[in-house]
């Protein structure tokens, strides 16, 4: 069985695994370029100006300017992580739906699929229309919370995945019922076999165990 991700159970089929749309990061593209230009336009602006930075000022601004870079290019990978990372995986048996959150924080909610209610598709905007991404929600029996997909691509595939999983976890539960009846048929049909060869076998040993006073 190839292995798609940690804990894929035995005979489970892999439907689709699904991350986020590259567009849903453009935001966070374009905030950290919009950012990483702000620097360079003060160090321009300053000399055009008829000012001068030296010295002890100059070194200062140069950390600054340090430590500005590190923490936009930590923001950028914060994020990065957090796309790429964010993953839904739809199989014969479950959902499963890995969400990271920042750096040190992930958490992984499954799903049965026997416990599948509802689920939907939706696009929403110009963008989402034109790129096909958008959202799966999954609705869940009980008081269990439903499930979000956020930003997906071809949210209409997964739709029809998730439904295809959901009719293929109950013909596996169809399968085993029956393949437990059978087995149950088979054992009372196997018992039913041997209770007359058993009786034979008792009465051939009384007529031949009796005691010498009775013959």
């Amino acid at each position: 069985m190839m292995e798609y991700f940690p804990g894929q159970r035995p005979d489970e089929k892999v439907l689709t695994i699904a991350r986020p749309h590259w567009l849903t990061l453009l935001p966070a593209v374009l905030v950290t370029g919009l950012l990483a230009i702000v620097p360079v336009i003060i160090f321009v602006a300053i000399p055009a100006a008829g000012l001068e930075i030296s010295g002890i000022g100059r070194a200062i601004a140069v950390a600054a300017t340090s430590a500005y870079y590190l923490a936009l290019v930590t923001y950028f990978f914060v994020r990065w992580i957090d796309f790429y990372l964010d993953i839904a995986i739809v199989t014969s048996d479950r959902i499963v739906d890995i969400d990271q959150r920042g750096l040190f924080r992930r958490t992984v909610d499954e799903l049965d699929c026997k416990m599948i209610q509802d689920v939907s598709a939706a696009k929403h905007g110009l963008l989402q229309t034109l790129f096909n991404f958008g959202t799966v929600e999954i609705q869940t029996a009980g008081e269990r919370r439903n499930f979000t997909f956020e930003g997906i691509p071809n949210p209409d595939r997964v739709q029809e995945l998730v439904a295809k999983s959901q009719g293929m976890g109950e013909s596996e539960e169809r399968k085993e019922s029956a393949r437990e009846n059978a087995e149950a048929s088979a054992e009372k049909a196997e018992a039913a076999a041997d209770q007359p060869k058993q009786t034979d076998d008792s009465r051939h040993l009384d007529s031949q165990d009796l005691p010498r006073d009775f013959e």
